[in-house]
């Protein structure tokens, strides 16, 4: 039941972008988009009283935009959000490209790579995309099979566009 309420607010955000439009920025629909995606994704190695770590490669106003999501739960784990530097990403647990900084997604075993809109970057296991009157998203489901993740069913019903 409460999968059911998520993805029902997660439509009703995706239905009612363009009305919103003066209202919810379109990067706060975007942080909305990675949780829901975090809450349906399985396979990350997070540890017992561990966070979920959320990495965000992008300026301080990305970085901001996403720390709502600090202490969120996420499968029993709280989400703790910092910047990503590329020497120190075998901390993370999903990596939010939000900056045109990287080319290729850096994916390694239990990273969830997320490519937000109008970033093009290769290779990334989830990209949001902008659709006429709304936000969607593609999914690499051979990409992320690789490196030991799985979407759920109900994640993979609501994609754009699935790989695999």
């Amino acid at each position: 039941m409460l999968h059911a309420r998520w993805i029902c607010a997660l439509l009703a955000l995706t239905a009612a972008w363009p009305a919103m439009g003066l209202y919810a920025p379109k990067r706060d629909l975007e942080v909305a988009y990675v949780y829901n995606i975090l809450r349906f994704t399985s396979g990350f190695t997070v540890a017992q009283g561990e966070p979920l770590v959320v990495c965000v490669d992008g300026d301080g106003r990305d970085l901001s935009a996403f720390r709502v999501l600090d202490t969120r739960p996420v499968q029993g784990a709280p989400i703790e959000v910092r910047a990503y530097a590329a020497a120190d990403h075998a901390r993370c647990n999903a990596l939010v490209i939000a900056a045109p900084t990287l080319l290729q997604c850096p994916n390694t075993a239990g990273l969830l790579t997320i490519a937000l809109i109008d970033r093009p970057v290769r290779q990334c296991m989830i990209e949001l995309v902008s659709l006429p009157k709304k936000i969607g998203f593609r999914v690499d489901r051979d990409t992320a099979h690789a490196f030991g993740l799985e979407f759920s069913a109900t994640l993979l019903r609501l994609a754009h566009e699935v790989q695999g």
